[in-house]
């Protein structure tokens, strides 16, 4: 048996003994981390979500939420790949085989690690399963904050302009949103209105690229704690303002997040009297304090996006569409 077999089996039985428990999991659709495989040795870069601090959460081996050096690929894509070129070369190629023997211990750990995570987080994302280790790790790091905020009575609201901005005590390096984007835009009263009476909205559909160079999406949770759901950042568009500043605006207040427009993308619609207008974005600046920082950010895979918007078909649309320009 070779130590590519070796690896598969040991991290599929692992996978099928933690996950047994859950129900309707297929244990071979998982994805873990393939950076292992490349950066074994390399003391990975941490960056916490350091606007979190207040409650004193243990930080272990957060994701480096700015640079986003975890990345993770779906295991029977991998095994695909490895496949072909067992295939066209009659055995596996000899640095991915002494890799594997070298990390198998730390492969069925974060097999194990996933399958304990899908388990904690199914009842609140039905799909965790099919979610990457990354994701997974932001969302555990995410739900810890939630619970600590539902019990201390955190809600915010959209009524006031800083009604979802979370109170940071200052800390050395930390990155605060220009002042004039630290107030959200609220009440619809300023908001722009076709001729024909739609709402004009506009939405802004980020990425960045991870330093293996593969692109991930942002995402924000709902303005409601108690709304286990994430979504693409979006909002109405004032009058007197271009739709591309709004949707460039909009991203900066939900998510802290400065971005900057490569294309604009096809207007979806919502009804005869909605519409809105996507833009395709490249992050450029990821601040700590900004106007709704009471939301979570979360950076995913092009198919965690899709699984986490599953009950929302226009942002699947943007999505799907704006998959089209970044491979």
């Amino acid at each position: 048996m070779s130590s590519l077999q070796l690896f598969v089996l040991v991290v599929l039985g692992l996978c099928c003994a933690a996950a047994s428990s859950l129900t309707n999991v297929d244990p071979t659709n998982i994805y873990l981390d393939t950076n292992v495989m490349v950066a074994a040795d390399h003391k990975q870069g941490k960056r916490s979500l350091r606007q979190y601090t207040a409650y004193d959460l243990d930080e272990g081996d957060s994701e480096d939420e700015e640079r986003g050096v975890n990345i993770s690929e779906q295991l029977d894509g991998v095994l695909s790949k490895v496949d072909d070129a067992v295939g066209k070369a009659g055995k596996a190629p000899s640095k991915l085989d002494a890799l594997i023997m070298k990390n198998v211990d730390e492969f069925a750990k974060f097999a194990d690690e996933h399958a304990r995570l899908s388990k904690e987080l199914f009842g609140k994302y039905p799909r965790a399963n099919e979610l990457s280790l990354s994701t997974l790790r932001q969302l555990e790091k995410i739900e810890k904050v939630r619970e600590m905020d539902i019990k201390n009575g955190l809600k915010g609201n959209k009524v006031e302009p800083d009604g979802m901005r979370r109170k940071i005590v200052p800390f050395p390096g930390m990155k605060i949103a220009p002042e004039q984007d630290l107030l959200s835009k609220v009440g619809r009263d300023t908001e722009h209105y076709k001729t024909v009476g739609g709402r004009a909205l506009a939405a802004g559909i980020v990425t960045r690229t991870n330093e293996k160079g593969e692109h991930e999406i942002l995402l924000i949770s709902s303005s409601n704690p108690e709304k286990y759901e994430f979504l693409i950042p979006k909002g109405g568009v004032e009058k007197g303002e271009e739709v591309r500043k709004a949707a460039v605006r909009e991203v900066v207040e939900e998510s802290g997040v400065k971005a900057d427009i490569v294309r604009e993308l096809d207007k979806i619609k919502i009804s005869e009297e909605k519409s809105i207008q996507p833009y395709l974005m490249k992050s450029d600046v990821v601040y700590d304090d900004w106007s709704e920082s009471l939301r979570h950010r979360l950076w995913v895979p092009y198919k965690d996006a899709i699984n986490l918007l599953d009950n929302r078909p226009q942002m699947l649309e943007m999505v799907k569409g704006a998959k089209k320009h970044i491979g």
